[in-house]
């Protein structure tokens, strides 16, 4: 799937494992340190990431809505209140105005435009799928509708051959 964009989500949004066109076209998830290797704590913790959604805003909601989701599933896990507590102390919008909505809410389907240093915009529809073993990982696949201008796009060429450790694990 040389295409695709792909990453698995754990629990509490942590994240596992990724393709290489994830780390060229999100971040390289092997720059940040282990303990900080979730989606959540990327998403409203790391200006990099934040950087790459054109509407970091609607990302952050959808992600507190799954967090809560998430969290309903485990709510005795230590782990997930450590995690809301962090984000709550280092980013006060994150407790006083997104957690505070208490919106559960799983996305299966959608897209995001995002905005890339070297590519430029683009708009990417993505998937995810759950399997029925392992309900806590989910794999989330992003790809750019075939005639649509971001599979077209003019710019450099996405170097798709980045090694990294969990890129190799994750079948790549």
């Amino acid at each position: 799937m040389p295409e695709t964009t792909a990453f698995v989500m754990g629990r509490c949004s942590d994240l596992p494992v990724w393709n290489p066109l994830f780390a060229t076209l999100f971040i390289d998830v092997d720059t940040v340190p282990i303990e900080r290797r979730n989606k959540a704590w990327l998403v409203f913790r790391d200006e990099r990431l934040r950087a790459r959604y054109v509407n970091c805003e609607t990302k952050a909601q959808d992600l507190v809505a799954y967090l809560r989701l998430d969290g309903g599933r485990h709510p005795e896990d230590p782990a997930f209140a450590e995690l809301i507590t962090e984000l709550s102390e280092s980013r006060p919008d994150f407790r006083r105005r997104l957690w505070a909505t208490h919106e559960v809410r799983d996305k299966t389907h959608g897209g995001y435009h995002l905005r890339h240093p070297a590519i430029g915009e683009l708009t990417l529809s993505y998937e995810s799928f759950r399997t029925v073993d392992d309900p806590d990982q989910t794999l989330v696949n992003y790809t750019a509708e075939a005639d649509s201008p971001s599979r077209s796009r003019p710019g450099p060429p996405i170097d798709t051959s980045v090694e990294t450790p969990n890129a190799r694990a994750f079948g790549n």
